[in-house]
């Protein structure tokens, strides 16, 4: 059906996924150029209510370190 079955490829389309959300949600204006996104200048709004963001929450398999470290950025605030 076209999906990526790598999973190798899988985690740095969600990587480079989170950056674009994360980026987008700050409010200011925002360009991404990765490997699997491109985003020219733009401004989303309205931000977040959330501060500093909205929460992400991401799944992972132990003891899978990359997935582990993934979540581990993304959950909470940082």
């Amino acid at each position: 059906m076209g999906e990526e079955s790598d999973p190798r490829v899988r985690a740095e389309m969600l990587d480079e996924g989170l950056q674009v959300l994360t980026g987008l949600w700050t409010g200011e204006p925002f360009e991404f150029h990765g490997v699997y996104n491109h985003i020219d200048e733009t401004v989303f709004m309205p931000g977040p209510v959330q501060v500093p963001r909205i929460p992400i929450w991401v799944a992972r398999f132990w003891p899978n370190k990359p997935p582990m470290r993934r979540a581990a950025r993304f959950d909470g605030m940082f």
